[in-house]
């Protein structure tokens, strides 16, 4: 087949969708199409129906993903001219949809062409007013403006091969692209008789977390842009009040009075928390956005036959010291389990808006605290299976037995190796003097596996650490903490090896 057109698509989980997509593409009445999946870790049923319609698929690991990427790695696969980019969870309106997103390309000087959205059924309100805002009824063959959007979009092979997609950035891959085409002098068309229906079922965390990754990328395009406070408040209040009144005149307010208030609320503070955000843009930060659990269900998955929440549990049931234990979460599924099973715990169910993977645990702490009154608490995680009732006992102790020294305590681990900095230079050893890493000094690594505190430390400081912390040691085979399928295998070989 003399291929013309290449499709790419970026999918994970996608098996509710996928399908119409497919389809849609396949009753197309352009010639001369491939369509590639580039899936990044499905664990349903989307590869197996993109090989169904006959689709070329090529797989990207979780651990690599980014958007930038995936496209990068699809379109590597193409061999067409041009490279047609949609969301898995789109479909295209009529038969002729590539014919009209390929039209603008007859001008050598066009580069990107990218269609008209419009929301489906499950779409919020507020959703379907910004494609009304972003994508208009009329085309405009030379917009004079880098925009363009990926859920529905053409590009120049040739162009991307002299610059290909930006892999580090959270999100708006394609404004970037589209400012690099841009500055070279190529025109973008918009095309609005390319319609598809981009489909969204979004909940408030979910709006969240899409509109702060991308604000988080175009801090990382435009360094010096900003978006303050003030103007959260002003696109808030102006956003929702123009949306009420268009429902109002389409007699469907009362339908969507909720949903409007918390889509734009969700929509400009997920815009303001991105701009305000200065951590390191790396490969935890990409994991955090596009995968925020790693192991589906890890938290209640069956761990040497019993939930691995459980073995926490009975841990801190073996305590003495501990008067009370308090589970704070959001999954039904480990309510259930506690109040069967453990029916002494108590479950504090997850408030909503703090929910979300990117929301710091001192703001859980704070939560959690308000709500239980204790001389001192002690917080560990479910994801520490293999800490036992007697270290946690200990940390207690010594604790206890050293208030007046120290104000909290942090469990850390033992690390005797030789560790560098990014830049080559050693951090803890003379690369000239070659000692036994037994004779290193040693350097100590937070676990996460116990933090002892009180509220008084913890309201003052905003922080579970007070001004005089203590280390306290754990044996890092107690320590392993659950992330990845990896660490399942590990914890679970570590339990049959003490006879668990």
């Amino acid at each position: 087949m003399n291929v013309k057109c290449s499709i790419v698509i970026r999918a994970y989980n996608e098996e509710a969708h996928i399908g119409r997509l497919l389809k849609g593409i396949s009753q197309q009445a352009f010639s001369g199409v491939e369509t590639i999946l580039v899936d990044s870790g499905s664990t349903d049923r989307t590869p197996v129906i993109a090989e169904e319609y006959g689709v070329k698929v090529v797989g990207i690991t979780p651990e690599e993903f980014t958007f930038g990427r995936s496209l990068n790695k699809g379109i590597q696969a193409a061999e067409g001219e041009f490279v047609v980019i949609v969301s898995a969870h789109c479909y295209p309106v009529y038969p002729d949809w590539l014919d009209r997103l390929l039209a603008p390309f007859s001008d050598p000087k066009v580069a990107i062409s990218y269609g008209k959205q419009s929301g489906g059924e499950t779409n919020q309100y507020s959703e379907h007013q910004w494609f009304k805002q972003y994508f208009p009824d009329h085309s405009i063959p030379n917009q004079g403006h880098p925009y363009c959007h990926n859920a529905n979009a053409a590009i120049r092979r040739e162009l991307w091969q002299q610059h290909p997609y930006n892999e580090h950035l959270t999100g708006l891959e394609d404004l970037a692209w589209a400012s690099w085409v841009f500055e070279q002098g190529y025109a973008i068309a918009y095309t609005a008789d390319a319609e598809i229906i981009h489909l969204h079922d979004e909940t408030p965390l979910q709006v969240l977390n899409r509109y702060q990754r991308e604000a988080i990328a175009m801090k990382q395009i435009l360094p010096q842009s900003r978006f303050t406070l003030w103007r959260f408040l002003r696109l808030t209040t102006t956003m929702i009040f123009s949306d009420l009144l268009q429902a109002r005149r389409e007699g469907v307010l009362s339908d969507h009075l909720v949903s409007i208030f918390w889509f734009r609320v969700m929509q400009y503070w997920g815009t303001y928390r991105g701009y305000r955000f200065s951590g390191k843009v790396d490969a935890s930060l990409h994991q955090q956005f596009y995968y925020p659990e790693r192991v589906p269900g890890k938290n209640y998955r069956i761990l040497a036959g019993k939930p691995l929440y459980a073995h926490i549990i009975e841990a801190l049931l073996g305590c003495p010291e501990i008067s009370s234990i308090v589970v704070d979460t959001d999954s039904p599924v480990i309510m259930a389990g506690l109040r069967d099973n453990y029916p002494q715990v108590t479950v504090l169910e997850r408030p909503e808006n703090l929910r979300d993977g990117m929301i710091p645990m001192n703001e859980i702490l704070l939560y959690d605290t308000a709500q239980v009154a204790a001389d001192y608490y002690l917080q560990t995680h479910s994801t520490n299976p293999l800490l036992r009732s007697e270290t946690i006992s200990k940390a207690v102790q010594t604790f206890l037995t050293q208030q007046d020294q120290y104000d909290s305590l942090f469990s850390v681990t033992r690390l005797q190796t030789r560790l560098y900095w990014q830049d080559g230079s050693a951090v803890n050893h003379n690369p000239r003097e070659l000692l036994r890493t037994q004779d290193l000094p040693p350097i100590y690594e937070e676990n996460s596996c116990i933090y002892l505190f009180t509220w008084e430390t913890l309201t003052a400081r905003g922080h579970r650490l007070g001004d005089a912390p203590l280390m306290f040691e754990i044996d890092a085979a107690e320590a392993w903490d659950i992330d990845e399928e990896l660490d399942f295998k590990v914890a679970d070989f570590l339990m049959q090896q003490r006879g668990e």
